[in-house]
């Protein structure tokens, strides 16, 4: 009799938690849908780009994350860093502000924000010699939602500057999308 019991209520168990996860599934109203020629999930309305945040995690997880060393916007490659950005299209880079600075071997990739322009992510190269000869060599600027922005922005920089390593562009952790 006791087995029975325990069949009963295990029995029971299972199809409450089915109950619940077909409720969750309804809720959520997940949709797949291509957008942009790229796949997104939709769970409620808001768009999740599940491909590119596997890609974003895989080429962090491949990459050698641990040689990307990040570097102070106060520091003196930091300042030239601002006033190169601040110089290269008055007035609006007037309002340059560095968010972030990752370095790996000569190349830099700065992120930036603009009071009257949207954020960047700028590579840049020189790093290893005198500060003054550092160079813009690719800027990525704008948004790219409902997509992850690194594996997006890095195929559009990697393909303007060839030479930059891929562990650099792969281990960016830009605070906008």
């Amino acid at each position: 009799m006791r087995g029975r019991d325990d069949r009963r209520r295990r029995f029971a168990q299972w199809f409450s938690l089915i109950g619940l996860a077909v409720l969750a599934l309804l809720l959520v109203q997940p949709r797949l849908e291509i957008r942009d020629q790229r796949l997104l999930l939709t769970l409620n309305a808001e768009p999740f780009d599940v491909v590119g945040s596997v890609a974003e995690m895989w080429g962090r997880l491949v990459s050698e994350c641990g040689s990307v060393r990040r570097v102070e916007s106060t520091s003196s490659v930091g300042r030239t860093a601002q006033a190169l950005l601040e110089h290269y299209s008055p007035p609006d880079s007037q309002s340059a502000r560095v968010v972030r600075i990752d370095l790996l071997s000569e190349w830099l990739l700065v992120e930036a924000t603009f009071d009257d322009m949207p954020p960047v992510l700028v590579l840049m190269r020189g790093a290893r010699g005198p500060v003054e000869r550092l160079a813009i060599e690719a800027i990525w600027s704008g948004t790219t939602y409902p997509w992850r922005i690194v594996p997006f922005a890095a195929e559009f920089l990697k393909a303007r500057a060839p030479e930059v390593p891929v562990a650099l562009l792969r281990c960016a952790q830009p605070g906008f999308r």
